[in-house]
């Protein structure tokens, strides 16, 4: 059976001069593939593993020229051969370019004309060019651009060689000018059991707005064609309410994704398939770029952040998939078009406006327009939903074109497509518009319709209720890809065998510090919500009441403790990581307290906040920011606190990153020595504590009950991942490119 991607058939990197080519001993590589058991490779693979890397030359993430790919960065001069073997079949593809970079904005008048080559020896010592460019993007504006090559290798089937990437220049001083090699690979025709992925994601979609969920307009026939020739799963459910962290969770599958953990893309790479992802959120770039990025294992070849409309990631993608038209492919697309600022397109508002309809909520409708959702009437919720089921029709013709463009070329058959939304949206049903503000189903509850290679299980709907979590071990398994062990969901695959079998708790966080922090867990016929900052909980029966109108959880209550333990015990993993803050106070009485925490980096923010211990009338609270934590209430010999993360920014920390502490007991300021920090106890400098090792302790350290008044202990879990969570953005342009999508923010 054939290896349907990468076949450099030898993980030996040899030290890349042309003599070692030219003395080559003509010893054999032994064939790789399925067969065999041995992984397949790539150059990225390849290069990684040198355990020579000359200085200067970077394996990784490369953004140039509006997009972000996996590639061999290398200084000029510079060169790197391998031997291989050219199966039949086989094409090398590849991307490259040239780039100066000074700090590091680029600086294409300060680059030199560089020559780009590939060239394959043979055992008879024959050499036979595949690429030779020169490019001068000093000179020559055009030039400043990725180009794509393809070559075919049928020449050369059978033949092993040393095949060398060579970058050079005649200039005595190339200064900051590198080459850039884009996921090179040798590919061979894809088996026909090993079909392609193709994965879609429609910001801000709710499932009670798709026609196969029971929605009576017309926003998604071509949604609704893929789930009449494949599977819906009706009680699909993201678990979160905003882009970050629902992305994160479904391309890791754990609740709480750090940064470079690792994702389904493990397998995908891991198989050498061809990969790219064409998004339309400056979130999910964000994420994607910042210890997430395209480079292997768990990485796109391509990302390209597409600030358009709808109609460019689909041009884009359908531009990709062209060129990989002989290749195994995995592709994601990210739509925007249904989230406010609701600005559809006239042809697809002209299906939902109500020409009647004079009231304040017109095109453009956003946060930022936006008054108190209590302050319109039900007109006006019809009104902003008709605009938003016209940015729904607009996503869904969109993707009419990709599924046009794979049947046409014979693809839709080898291809498993999974189209659901990252979170859904509001119409004021519990007080506001838009999302990321609660956890009730209008937010959570999404479509999931997949299609399998040649319509397998057409017209299935799967009642069993699934996560977003589930959905990245169901790709690997429908792509007949390995498993990767850290994803912690459980795969479509066994709901869609087993539909019977029960159902997973799904858990759900809201955890941005723009809304107040919310987890919740549903288990039906019952879901509770907590609240974090004030403890409330609320308890709804999901059969008698889906809208969830009516909290029950005071009718009861032993329903309700067990269902938040169990929300809490879904959660105990934060009890282990991240930032701890315990107060405590003397047996003899409560005492009042308050404690401030607030960042004093510019680029810091906090987040993911939650509870430690459970003592009633305690008030947590974030500003909206994220720099800003505070903690009241009444001390006693019971230990109590928040939990915290601090996620990374784009701009990066410092060593001197600090948080800034004030401390009230029984409304008098108290100093610093009531404060303990680390595993060793030690006293803040003054009124900052310094964020760096000395907070850390690998078990919860010692709190001791103080004689009066309260003590304070603060500690960090070493860990080498980083929280994912919604980074400070500083950047002006990123900024306003966020309030153009109504981040008020």
């Amino acid at each position: 059976m054939r290896r349907a991607t990468v076949v450099v058939l030898r993980a030996t990197l040899v030290v890349a001069v042309v003599l070692a080519v030219r003395h080559w001993t003509g010893a054999r590589p032994p064939r790789v593939g399925r067969a065999s058991g041995t992984p397949a490779w790539d150059l990225l693979t390849l290069a990684r593993a040198d355990p020579v890397r000359p200085a200067g030359r970077i394996i990784g993430a490369r953004q140039a020229y509006g997009e972000t790919r996996a590639v061999v960065a290398t200084p000029i001069p510079d060169s790197f051969t391998y031997v291989v073997t050219i199966p039949a079949g086989a094409a090398l593809d590849l991307g490259y370019a040239v780039q100066a970079l000074v700090f590091p904005a680029e600086a294409p008048d300060l680059a030199v004309p560089t020559r780009l080559q590939v060239e394959f020896v043979d055992a008879a010592e024959k050499a036979h060019s595949l690429l030779d460019r020169t490019v001068d993007i000093h000179r020559h504006p055009a030039d400043r651009r990725w180009f794509d090559v393809r070559v075919d290798l049928a020449p050369y089937a059978g033949a092993t060689g040393h095949l060398t990437f060579r970058a050079s220049t005649a200039e005595s001083n190339p200064g900051p000018t590198s080459a850039l090699f884009s996921a090179p690979r040798i590919l061979v025709p894809p088996a026909a059991d090993e079909p392609n992925l193709l994965l879609v994601t429609i910001d801000c979609l709710r499932a009670d707005h798709v026609g196969a969920y029971g929605y009576p307009r017309p926003t998604t026939p071509t949604i609704d064609a893929l789930s009449a020739e494949g599977v819906r799963f009706a009680h699909a459910y993201s678990t979160a309410p905003m882009t970050i962290p629902s992305v994160p969770q479904l391309f890791t599958s754990t609740l709480f994704p750090a940064e470079d953990q690792p994702t389904f893309l493990t397998a995908v790479n891991g198989a050498g398939i061809p990969s790219a992802a064409f998004v339309h959120n400056v979130w999910i770039i964000l994420w994607l770029t910042l210890g997430r990025g395209p480079a292997p294992p768990d990485g796109f070849d391509e990302l390209v952040s597409v600030d358009a409309r709808g109609n460019a990631i689909t041009d884009r993608a359908l531009e990709w998939l062209d060129r990989h038209r002989d290749d195994r492919f995995a592709l994601y697309l990210h739509y925007l078009d249904a989230h406010s600022p609701y600005r559809p397109r006239p042809r697809q508002a002209a299906l939902f406006r109500d020409p009647h309809y004079a009231g304040p909520v017109t095109e453009g409708f956003d946060a930022a327009a936006a008054g108190p959702a209590s302050s319109y009437t039900a007109a006006d919720r019809l009104a902003a939903a008709a605009l938003y089921d016209a940015g729904v029709r607009y996503v869904d013709d969109e993707l009419a074109r990709l599924v046009r463009a794979l049947r046409a070329d014979g693809r839709l058959d080898r291809t498993v497509i999974a189209v659901t939304a990252d979170h859904g949206e509001e119409f004021g049903e519990h007080g506001g518009f838009f999302h990321g503000r609660s956890l009730h189903e209008e937010l959570i509850h999404v479509p999931l319709v997949v299609r399998l290679p040649g319509a397998a299980h057409a017209g299935t709907v799967v009642e069993r209720q699934v996560r977003a979590l589930d959905v990245a071990p169901a790709l690997l398994d429908w792509g007949r890809l390995p498993a990767v062990p850290a994803l912690t969901g459980r795969s479509l695959a066994a709901a869609l065998a087993r539909p019977g079998d029960q159902a997973d708790d799904v858990v759900a966080t809201a955890t941005n510090p723009q809304f107040p922090t919310r987890y919740a867990l549903r288990r039906p016929p019952w879901k509770v919500i907590e609240e974090v900052g004030d403890g409330s909980v609320a308890l709804y029966a999901t059969d008698t009441d889906p809208a969830e109108l009516h909290d029950i959880h005071g009718q009861h209550d032993a329903e309700t403790t067990r269902l938040v333990g169990d929300l809490r015990a879904a959660r105990a993993v934060l009890a282990r990581r991240g930032y701890q803050v315990v107060v405590i106070g003397s047996p003899a009485r409560a005492v009042p307290y308050r404690l401030t925490l607030e960042e004093t980096a510019a680029t810091g923010s906090l987040a993911t906040m939650d509870r430690i211990g459970d003592p009633s009338g305690d008030r947590v609270t974030l500003t909206t920011d994220g720099r800003t934590l505070e903690l009241q209430g009444a001390a006693d010999a019971r230990p109590r606190g928040v939990r915290f993360d601090r996620p990374s920014s784009p701009l990066g920390g410092s060593a001197q990153d600090s948080l800034q502490f004030t401390l009230d007991v029984d409304g008098a300021p108290s100093d610093g020595t009531s404060v303990r920090l680390g595993s060793d106890g030690h006293a803040p400098s003054g009124d900052r504590i310094a964020l760096d090792a000395s907070l850390e302790s690998p078990a919860t350290p010692p709190c001791p009950t103080p004689d009066a008044g309260v003590r304070v202990c603060l500690w960090r879990y070493p860990t080498a991942l980083t929280p994912v969570g919604s980074p400070a953005v500083h950047d002006a342009a990123t900024r306003e490119r966020l309030r153009a999508l109504g981040y008020a923010q």
